[in-house]
């Protein structure tokens, strides 16, 4: 992810651990076929990583994180919803 850490500041945020997870929550809590309680979200640092001992709720969730991986302004669009949206606990 450290290629979007540019997008991230472009859109007055960090490219961050925390500010990824905020992201990913904000993702989870969007898309009603992602259940909140089947994903555990460890963000640190400079570093996020999701579990899951569900399969298919990973791989739904990876989708949606590629997607915004190679689409710079979906991924700006996307922080600032999370951020309007109260995600981000100052990170993002």
């Amino acid at each position: 992810m450290q290629a979007t850490f540019l997008t991230f500041e472009q859109a007055g945020s960090y490219g961050n651990g925390s500010a990824w997870g905020a992201l990913i929550e904000h993702l989870i809590s969007a898309d009603p076929t992602l259940d909140a309680s089947l994903l555990v979200i460890d963000s640190e640092s400079d570093s996020v990583r999701v579990r899951s001992q569900d399969r298919e709720q990973l791989e739904r969730l990876a989708s949606h994180i590629q997607r915004l991986a190679f689409d710079k302004a979906l991924l700006i669009s996307e922080i600032k919803t999370a951020r309007e949206a109260g995600f981000g606990h100052g990170d993002l």
